[in-house]
């Protein structure tokens, strides 16, 4: 999606448009995708200036905010109690890797839900 022009314009997805406003989803020079609510009479023909991308209002959470964690360490203690010590144990196991890789990031995944049940009350974490 990530399309510049000439005069530092992107090109846009329109996700909706209401009244005078559009949220509009673009790709980044880091190809991060982004969503932000533009002017809609500043969308032209799939295109919005760099400028106004970046004076929109974001939407939705920065989620790259949230401090997660990967415990390498847990990570290998779970793969060789599940008797993954080799190249060929994990390639003839991937359930168990899985499974142990699942374990290993479940803090992180209490914390995303705990983020935004907060976030939702309007409670910074």
């Amino acid at each position: 999606m990530k399309a510049k022009t000439g005069d530092n314009r992107t090109k846009v997805r329109i996700v909706r448009e209401r009244g005078e406003s559009c949220l509009v989803e673009y790709i980044d020079s880091d190809r991060r995708l982004h969503r932000v609510s533009v002017p809609a009479n500043k969308v032209m023909n799939e295109f919005v200036s760099d400028q106004e991308l970046s004076q929109g209002i974001p939407y939705g959470y920065s989620w790259e905010d949230i401090d997660l964690k990967f415990d390498t360490g847990k990570f290998a203690d779970l793969l060789h109690q599940n008797g993954l010590w080799t190249l060929d144990d994990i390639l003839k196991n991937p359930q168990k890797v899985s499974e142990a890789l699942h374990a290993t990031i479940a803090d992180n995944l209490s914390k995303v839900f705990e983020t935004a049940k907060m976030e939702k009350k309007g409670v910074r974490s």
